[in-house]
Parts: C-alpha cells; structure tokens; sequence
C-alpha cells in the first residue's frame, strides 16, 4: 500500500479525510471503551478468558487512527496560515 504524501491533497479533499478520520477515531475509541467496560464486568462474573484480552489487541489501531487524524490536523493549520 503506497503512502500518500499529505503535502499533495488538495485541502478540499484534507479536510473531508480529516473529518472521515475523526468521525471514525471517535467510533472506534467508543467502542473499545464499551469493550473493556462488557469485559471487566465479564471478567467479575465469569472469570479470565480470552474474550477479556480482545480491547487490548484493539488499542493500537485507536492509536494509529489518532496519530492519522493528528498528521492531517496538522497538515490543514498549516495551509491555513
């Protein structure tokens, strides 16, 4: 997968990514959230099991979603100034 230099995008195109990016970084925190919330309780009553890990595995993709949304935050107060 090629990587796209944001220098390049148009800034109309940059900031509907950066609203897609957004829109998707809250999502998906929210969701891993309520995942390690159904997970501690999971864990009370049932137990260790493997379904308890699941929310760690997902953390990094949260946080490759939010250093993407930072780049391209970045990138637009730059073509703004």
């Amino acid at each position: 997968m090629k990587r796209e230099d944001l220098k390049q995008v148009p800034t109309e195109d940059l900031q509907k990514k950066y609203k897609t990016f957004k829109m998707a970084f809250y999502v998906m925190a929210g969701i891993v959230g309520i995942m390690f919330v159904i997970s501690f309780f999971n864990w009370k009553v049932a137990g260790f099991s493997a379904s308890v890990l699941l929310p760690v595995f997902f953390i990094p993709l949260v946080l490759v979603n939010y250093l993407n949304l930072k780049k391209i935050g970045n990138e637009l107060t730059t073509r703004d100034t």
